[in-house]
């Protein structure tokens, strides 16, 4: 592949493996996936890996490093202190060795707080110069500026799905569910839709990494009339 500034290089660190993926505007262009446990395996791995993903970075101009965590929170911007930011991810079960990192999301009047294991740092450190380091979540509340009223983002991991609520631009709720089956996922959403009093036809629901959830949209698209999937690399 040429060399191509206009290009974007995402590295995506999920639960169970690292994905690196180039892409433009007309789409997906390359991606390689690679097994991989951040919080179980050596930095030794992790190097090996990125030594393999950059090697097809093609001096794309736009890079995005995503990690999923478990351990993460929202604050409001008007109680949030960078220098206060550990004591709130504390209270989520933050392990050692780890590091935080915040998120501000000024649209949204958000800091997104989380922890990624301190060798990932170091390591993105040798490759990539000033790396940030987006949560998924981020990554999806960013991905809607501009929807009417309240709307709902969903996103799908393995047997968890997180539903983030806005009000506008307000988040008010967040939760993440386990689920073994498509009615476990149809019926914790029946339960929010009904506890905030949203509607069923006219509440849009965002739903991402749900390319393997088939049946499940196929299910919630029978009681939701405003499912919208949204076509993600990550």
């Amino acid at each position: 592949m040429a060399e191509n500034k206009s290009n974007t290089y995402s590295l995506i660190f999920r639960s169970a493996n690292c994905v690196c993926s180039v892409h433009n505007e007309f789409g997906e262009i390359s991606r390689q996936r690679w097994p991989l446990d951040l919080w179980h395996d050596s930095e030794e791995d992790l190097v090996r890996i990125l030594a393999q993903a950059t090697a097809i970075q093609h001096n794309s101009e736009n890079i995005r490093i995503i990690c999923q965590s478990k351990h993460f929170t929202f604050i409001p911007m008007a109680l949030f202190s960078q220098d206060d930011a550990h004591y709130f991810l504390d209270f989520q079960g933050k392990t050692e060795n780890s590091a935080v990192i915040c998120n501000i999301i000024e649209q949204k009047e958000i800091a997104v707080i989380f922890a990624v294991p301190l060798m990932l740092v170091k390591s993105l450190s040798r490759f990539f110069d000033n790396a940030k380091i987006n949560l998924h979540l981020t990554e999806i509340i960013n991905n809607q500026q501009n929807t009417r009223g309240n709307y709902v983002q969903i996103y799908f991991a393995e047997n968890i799905f997180d539903i983030l609520i806005f009000e506008k631009k307000r988040l008010f709720f967040y939760n993440s569910f386990k689920f073994n089956t498509k009615e476990d996922v149809s019926y914790f959403l029946t339960v929010i839709f009904e506890q905030f009093s949203l509607s069923f036809e006219q509440t849009e629901i965002f739903v991402y990494n749900a390319e393997n959830q088939k049946d499940t949209i196929d299910l919630l698209k029978k009681s939701f009339k405003s499912i919208l999937m949204i076509p993600s690399i990550y």
